[in-house]
């Protein structure tokens, strides 16, 4: 009853973002909760908040429906609900792990590489770069067996999760000083960030906290 509230879909698209008045009147009849905080990747008439809507799609048991849903980054990224009792984004999510661990034989499913082979271009050192490769060869993974891909979007991660969570307080040995992981994480991001953006590279901008907005090209410029 409430479907002349969404806008169209437009033939051969999936979806269509919802504008800021559309949004308010979902949360209104209490559909949704609303507009979040931030809009990553906003553009005028593309993506304006963080909801879309798709066509009216027929389900399994013969019903149609039109669909809103959360996504934090593109329209074809939808959030999924983790704190839904049926655990089905869990489910999925540890089903694909197991299925690229078990069948597919991967020791490793996603390495983010960018930390520490972009450390070594923007110092010119390879201090930091050798410790992360005895580190990988302390887990048992071959560097060989690894599949290597350039940039995929427009941001360069600099999380260094490894050194953030588990092994926060693990003691690791670089430039002749001896640092805890968390620290060892802050000072490699920080030289980084000082190379990557600011006055040395002011067409790069900080990407929130996670990283670099760039590209390939403004990186190899840096």
């Amino acid at each position: 009853e409430d479907w002349p509230l969404l806008p169209d879909v437009p033939e051969g698209r999936d979806a269509i973002n919802l504008p800021p008045a559309t949004v308010d009147a979902l949360r209104d009849k209490h559909y949704i909760v609303g507009q979040l905080q931030r809009v990553i990747f906003f553009e005028p008439g593309v993506k304006e908040t963080d909801w879309s809507t798709t066509p009216v799609v027929t389900g399994v048991d013969g019903k149609a429906r039109r669909w809103v849903y959360l996504h934090y980054f593109k329209e074809g990224q939808p959030s999924l609900n983790w704190l839904d009792p049926s655990f089905a984004a869990q489910q999925m999510i540890i089903g694909d792990a197991l299925h690229a661990i078990d069948v597919m034989g991967a020791r490793v499913l996603r390495l983010d590489a960018n930390g520490f082979l972009g450390h070594a271009l923007l110092t010119g050192r390879t201090e930091f770069l050798r410790l992360m490769l005895r580190q990988v060869h302390e887990f048992g993974i071959d560097p060989a067996s690894l599949i290597h891909a350039l940039q995929n979007h427009d941001e360069l991660t600099l999380e260094l999760v490894h050194f953030w969570t588990l092994h926060a307080h693990d003691q690791y040995l670089y430039m002749g000083q001896t640092f805890p992981g968390n620290i060892l994480r802050e000072h490699i991001r920080e030289e980084m960030y000082e190379r990557l953006a600011g006055e040395h590279a002011p067409y790069n901008l900080k990407f929130v906290t996670n990283g670099v907005s760039c590209t390939t090209a403004s990186i190899i410029t840096a």
